[in-house]
């Protein structure tokens, strides 16, 4: 069996989870957790309403016109 781009650890993990699991994906540790980074809803909101206001306010930038 040829192998490719793998390291001992991995070749032994992958075998260990074969072992204890059968033939089934691998699953991530942190699947399903929220990251740290990660901003609440709230937040989005009041940049997409502060964005829209100061479109209204300024205007959008409107592309120059197409010469036929």
């Amino acid at each position: 069996m040829l192998f490719f781009d793998i390291g001992k650890h991995q070749l032994l993990a992958l075998q260990q989870h074969v072992r204890e699991h059968g033939l089934t994906p691998r699953v991530h540790g942190d699947r399903g957790r929220k990251p740290e980074h990660a901003i609440c809803f709230d937040d989005v909101m009041r940049v997409v309403h502060f964005i829209r206001n100061d479109a209204d306010e300024r205007g959008l930038p409107q592309p120059p016109p197409r010469v036929v």
